[in-house]
């Protein structure tokens, strides 16, 4: 199966933040078919491990994808609803949604209000906060949506559509960070068989979205010498914006996150990194950006840490884009300098 393949079937697994079973679920069968075993830590994170030795390297991805969770039904039917942090209310209003109740998806729309119906016009340009947005899931009563499997805390996640733009382009919701997650999966692959000196452990973290839980919860329990996280750069790759912001380009090869809003690499780790994609004639992108990744919570407990990505267009959208050799070229980066990282443990 082509990346590109691969990408679309691990993006339209749902995983919405706090509710990460589906896609834990399915990367977990993906580890078994590599025949290795898996453990799923008190926290929900997926973990398994390569090689043997005293030192261990952390590569991690999160799992988990933005969405929304039901927090009320009126009597009419209609669900209300919280965000799950980091949804832009500019994404919600008339979208297609899925209700993941556990009998199932349960097709939903987001309500608008038209412009037909607007006393004032200047409501025509503006955001709706998402606290005066509804789903609507076509029933008239409380008992009716309830029948359906909807209740309070159930999770909501967007509908998706797949794209390739141009032959080389991926674009989807939730690219952030589920092309991390096949990295992941693609570096084990490719070492698997090499008898690594040192334990390579993998993990597939949860709630990165609101706050880093999971990986808070792996750096004192597994203990890692070094610590690698694959996650997202929001690039600045696109008109109106200014490219100084977040100087990465997508087909450029992928991105060393150097420093964020609560991290910066490890300058030991980084310039290990750089060598290995000289040596081998990766192209290789170096920026700063906003936010922030799993890495920093490693970084917080004291664990030299390396922050790596593809840059991303439109993130938090539902068009996130990547190039697809960026992915590729990660896969590559990753794969070598682990093999060759026993230099620096």
């Amino acid at each position: 199966m082509s990346i590109t393949k691969e990408l679309e079937e691990i993006l339209m697994v749902p995983g919405v933040t706090g509710y990460e079973e589906p896609i834990r679920e399915y990367l977990s069968h993906k580890v078994t078919e590599l025949g290795l075993s898996y453990q799923v830590d008190p926290l929900g994170n997926l973990i398994t491990e390569v090689g043997s030795g005293d030192k261990n390297v952390i590569l991690l991805a999160h799992m988990d994808e933005l969405g929304l969770i039901v927090s009320y039904i009126e009597d009419n039917g209609y669900a209300r609803f919280r965000k799950i942090h980091g949804v832009d209310d500019r994404m919600i209003s008339g979208r297609a949604m899925n209700v993941l109740t556990e009998n199932g998806p349960i097709p939903a729309v987001v309500g608008v209000k038209p412009p037909h119906l607007m006393s004032d016009k200047s409501e025509e340009n503006k955001t709706v906060p998402w606290e005066h947005l509804y789903l609507d899931l076509g029933t008239r009563s409380r008992q009716e949506t309830l029948d359906l499997g909807v209740d309070v805390l159930t999770p909501v996640v967007f509908q998706k559509q797949f794209n390739v733009l141009n032959g080389e382009y991926l674009s989807c919701r939730a690219m952030d960070d589920r092309f991390g997650c096949l990295v992941l999966l693609k570096v084990l692959e490719n070492l698997i068989n090499e008898n690594l000196p040192y334990r390579l452990t993998c993990v597939w973290t949860v709630k990165e979205e609101i706050g880093l839980h999971g990986a808070k919860g792996i750096a004192a329990s597994l203990a890692p010498n070094i610590a690698i996280a694959v996650d997202s750069f929001a690039t600045a790759d696109m008109p109106e914006v200014p490219f100084h912001l977040a100087p990465a380009r997508l087909g450029e090869g992928p991105v060393l996150r150097a420093v964020d809003n609560y991290a910066m690499s490890d300058t030991f780790v980084r310039k290990f990194f750089q060598k290995v994609c000289r040596e081998h004639n990766i192209p290789l992108q170096i920026a700063m950006t906003r936010g922030g990744t799993d890495g920093s919570a490693l970084q917080a407990a004291g664990v030299p840490m390396l922050a790596v990505a593809v840059a991303v267009r439109y993130m938090h959208s539902m068009v996130e884009m990547i190039h697809r050799g960026d992915c590729e070229q990660l896969i590559q980066m990753l794969s070598l300098g682990l093999k060759e990282i026993p230099q620096i443990l």
